[in-house]
This record gives C-alpha cells, structure tokens and sequence, in this order.
C-alpha cells in the first residue's frame, strides 16, 4: 500500500517537472514578434515620422534664417552706403519725389521760367494721385513701406518771349534736377517779336 502510493508521487512529480515542449516555445516566440511589431507600428513608427517632419521644419526654418540674415546684412549695407552719400540721396529725392505734389512742380517751373527771362502764361499739370501722404501718418513716418512704381505728371507749360529765352528755358529744363521729358512744343507768333511758347511735359514720381 505504501509502494504504491510512492509510485503515484513519482508519476505526478514526473508531470510537473517536465519541459516546455517546442510548440510552447514557437508560440512564445511568435507572440513576442507580434508584440515587438505592434510595438514598433503604434509607438516607435509614428514617432519616427514626427521626428522626420520636425528634422525637415528645422531645416527650413534654418535656410529661411540664415537667407534672413544674408538680407540683413544686405540691407545694413546699402543703409551705410545711403548714409555715406547724403548729396547723391538728396538729388535722387529732387529727381524722382516720393509724392506727386504739383506745388513743388509748379514752383521750379515757374523759377526756371523768370530764370531765363520768359514769361509764365499758364501751367496745368494733370494726374492720378495714388497715394495720400498728408492724410496718411504712417506713410509720412515710413514712406519707404509701400510697393512703389514711376508715376508721371502730364503737364501743359505755356510761356512767351523770344528764341535765345527760351533755349535758355530749354537748358534750364535740362539742367534740372528735377526729371523732366518735353514730348511737344507749339510756337505761334506773339507781339513784338515775341512768341507764344506752348511745351507738353512729363513730370515724373516715385509712389504707390
């Protein structure tokens, strides 16, 4: 009775002691394979596009910067080169005004005009102001912040006198620092020995 029950231990401890068979391991083994992928599919591979996409934003935030600072560096010059030339900046601001005032036109024509010993019978000049800079406070403080293009003033300039005044007038004209362009001129005779001047001119400026 007593060998038999020992006999019954043995077995049972025989059972229990056995070894995972292979088919155990293959399952094991397959089940962490799909756990590795799962793994790498809904946290690692996300992940690495994240890190993919912010890589390539770093990059171009980094050529946008580094192209900013070539522009400033441009900028900076041409501000000290501006600076370095305020006779040359002041010709070019009497050449090409930043605004289509008729009443600084108006005053050099009329100066050139007495200069050369002609008198003045009409101006009319004509335009198409796009820009309001006497209303417009932060223009006159940056007049540089619009998108700008040569503008022109039509202008009618009717004066009498004699032929050697008037080649004066004409070399006044020239000699200008405003930029000017006659596009006609209409001569008829006038009352001791002088002559009815009639030139159509083109003004131009710098504006919006």
């Amino acid at each position: 009775m007593d060998f038999t029950t020992s006999s019954a231990g043995a077995k049972l401890s025989s059972v229990v002691l056995k070894k995972p068979s292979s088919q155990g391991k293959i399952f094991e083994a397959v089940l962490l394979l799909i756990i590795v992928v799962l793994f790498y599919w809904f946290i690692v591979g996300p992940k690495r596009g994240q890190l993919a996409a912010a890589s390539a934003q770093y990059q171009t935030l980094q050529s946008q910067q580094n192209d900013l600072n070539k522009t400033k560096i441009e900028l900076q010059k041409a501000v000290s080169d501006l600076n370095s030339h305020p006779q040359e900046v002041a010709d070019m601001d009497e050449a090409l005004p930043l605004d289509d005032r008729v009443s600084k036109l108006y005053i050099a024509l009329d100066s050139l005009t007495q200069n050369s010993g002609m008198t003045v019978g009409n101006i009319s000049v004509a335009y198409n102001s796009g820009v309001d800079m006497a209303g417009d406070k932060a223009l006159l403080a940056d007049p540089y912040a619009v998108q700008r293009t040569v503008q022109k003033l039509t202008t009618s300039l009717q004066v009498t006198g004699n032929f050697d005044q008037f080649q004066a007038l004409l070399q006044k004209l020239e000699n200008s620092g405003r930029l000017i362009n006659i596009t006609t001129v209409n001569i008829t005779p006038a009352q001791s020995g002088t002559f009815n001047f009639t030139m159509n001119l083109e003004a131009y400026y710098y504006a919006e």
